[in-house]
This record gives structure tokens, C-alpha cells and sequence, in this order.
């Protein structure tokens, strides 16, 4: 039995960072398809084999009118198969507006369909078949950024990721960090009270030790409580940095929620609260600073590609950072 799931094959939009488009599309591109995982891992199926259709997700030629929405499907089509022993996924990219006939292209997606092994992701483009594989890169060595005298947001400050590289700022001689973070941070007149209280929690002396030692080394330290998907929050944040610290230079978005729910039991509430960070979070940062910093370092993660158990919602979220950056 094959299941053909072809919601997100769809004609280019003329904004694909648009918050209603992006919401649409991740509505049929990753709610549809962890429903549909979920109502196969009830059942005891005989094997079956599910392909995943979209347009535009992949970038192959480099001149597709790139979807990253759509790129969120991915999540429920890697670990559908990886956590329902009997389903068997691929994913199935084309590019439309297409020059080929529509015979022909619906000649080709039968030929797809036909074939028992092939690689997980595949893309047509024209008469040509693409396979996704991997292979060993050589860096080269990264140009150094001056970063001297500037100001950076970084998202999830306070966590483990961010607090490294609000000390690499600060070795690298910014002028300013602003750390914003989900949850409330004491205020700056309270850092050394609490630091030298010996009932303050351990970790919290830890977190405000290295802030206090960033800024002894010169570098201003700034933590904001934001929501970085919410867009007011955002921009309350930016406009006081304006105000109080000049322009931003640079953002590095470490924000996320890691998921933690096999497939099958996933809430969308929690699929939904691992999304946003990584999506709206970077279509916000995008809205608010996109034309007037330097540069947004984003941070994806490896299980973008691996798609590791009880990650879909994870997955997902990292694949749309991936495909974001392409577009950008």
C-alpha cells in the first residue's frame, strides 16, 4: 500500500516569509503530516510506504522560488518512518512553475512511486532526478569579523549556547551584549548580592559570575526578558536598545526548545512551543532587524539531518532555520 500526500505542492507565493503564508503552509506541511503519522502508528498496518510531494522546498538548481515552510514537513516525514515500524517515507520535491509538460512530470512522480530503494529525499528538476547524499568538506578558514566597538542580541542569552558566545563577543571586543532570554533575570544592581549570597542555586551563581566577568573584561551586559516569536516583545527590546545602546550590528539567534514526545503521543501544544522559536522567532527577527544588521548567525542542529527519536517537532523546526538560510 502507498499513501501520495501532495498538500504542500503548490504554485510559487509572492511572499514566502509572509506570518500568514509561513502558518498555512506549516499548518499542511507539518500538523497535517504528524496527524497522519500518529493515525498510522495506531494501527497495525501491513508495510506501507508513504511519499511526501512538495514544490520548492529543495534548493538544487539554485534558481527555485524557495518555500521554507514547507521545509518543516521533513520532520514528520523522517521520523514517521524512524518511529512506525511498518511505514517506509520518502520525500519527493519538484519545481514549479515547470517548463516540462504536466504529463510529463506526472510520468515522472509515477516512475517515483515505482521504485522500491531510493534515497530518503529526492528532487526533480526538469528531466533530471536529484538524490540527497552527504559527503566530507574541507572549511576553509572563516574571514575574521571586526566586531569591535559593537552591539549583538543574542537570543537565548542566558542559556549554555549563548552565554559561549556572549563570551566570544567579549573577548572580541564588543562594546555591548544584549541577552534576552524567555524567563525573568534579576535585575544588574542585584548581580553581586545574589553572586556572594551562598544560598543563591548554583547554577544561578554560575550564569551571573560570567556575566559579571564579561563585564569586568568591558563589555556591557544587557539581560531582557523576550519572547523572541513575539513580535512586540521583540521590538520593545530593540527600540530600548536603540535608545540606551545605539544601532545593532549583528544578531545570533541560539533561542530553542528542544522536543522530547515520540511521535505518536505528541500534543500540538508542544509541537507548537518547539516551533516557535525556531520559526517565528527567526521571520520575527527577520521583520524587526533583517535591513539593519550586518549580519543573523542562526543556530540549526544536527537533528535537522539525523531526525533523532522523539524529535519531529525538532526536526521540523531546524529544517525550516536551514531552508531560511538558503533563501536568505
Amino acid at each position: 500500500t502507498d499513501i501520495v500526500d501532495g498538500w504542500c505542492v503548490t504554485d510559487p507565493v509572492a511572499d514566502p516569509l509572509d506570518a500568514d503564508t509561513v502558518s498555512a503552509t506549516v499548518e499542511n506541511a507539518f500538523y497535517h503530516l504528524l496527524h497522519l503519522g500518529q493515525s498510522l502508528a495506531r494501527r497495525d498496518h501491513a508495510p506501507l510506504r508513504l511519499f511526501t510531494v512538495s514544490s520548492n522546498m529543495q534548493e538544487i538548481s539554485g534558481t527555485e522560488a524557495l518555500q521554507p515552510a514547507k521545509a518543516t514537513l521533513l520532520g514528520p516525514t523522517m521520523l514517521t518512518e524512524r518511529e512506525v515500524p511498518h511505514v517506509r517515507t520518502r520525500s519527493v520535491d519538484l519545481a514549479l512553475p515547470s517548463p516540462l509538460p504536466t504529463t510529463v512530470i506526472a510520468d515522472q512522480l509515477l516512475t517515483e512511486f515505482s521504485q522500491v530503494d531510493s534515497a530518503p529525499q529526492v528532487g526533480w528538476r526538469g528531466r533530471k532526478r536529484w538524490e540527497l547524499d552527504y559527503a566530507t568538506a574541507r572549511l576553509e578558514a572563516a574571514p575574521d569579523l571586526d566586531l569591535d566597538d559593537g552591539v549583538f542580541i543574542v537570543t537565548g542569552g542566558l542559556g549554555a549556547l549563548g552565554l559561549c558566545v556572549a563570551e566570544e563577543l567579549g573577548a572580541s571586543g564588543a562594546r555591548a551584549v544584549v541577552l534576552t532570554g524567555r524567563s525573568p533575570f534579576l535585575p544588574r544592581d542585584e548581580w553581586q548580592r545574589t553572586v556572594a549570597d551562598p544560598g543563591t542555586d548554583p547554577r544561578t551563581t554560575a550564569v551571573l559570575r560570567r556575566l559579571v566577568d564579561l563585564e569586568a573584561g568591558g563589555t556591557q551586559v544587557v539581560a531582557a526578558q523576550c519572547d523572541v516569536s513575539d513580535e512586540a516583545q521583540v521590538s520593545e527590546v530593540v527600540a530600548a536598545v536603540h535608545r540606551e545602546l545605539g544601532p545593532v550590528r549583528g544578531v545570533f539567534h541560539s533561542a530553542g526548545v528542544a522536543g522530547g514526545a515520540m511521535l505518536a503521543v505528541l500534543e500540538v501544544a508542544d509541537a507548537a512551543a518547539v516551533l516557535a522559536p525556531k520559526v517565528s522567532g527567526t521571520l520575527v527577527l527577520d521583520r524587526v532587524l533583517g535591513a539593519e544588521v550586518e549580519f543573523l548567525v542562526l543556530f540549526s542542529s544536527l537533528t535537522a539531518v539525523t531526525g533523532a527519536f522523539g524529535q519531529v517537532d525538532y526536526c521540523a523546526a531546524n529544517n525550516f532555520m536551514d531552508a531560511y538560510a538558503r533563501l536568505a
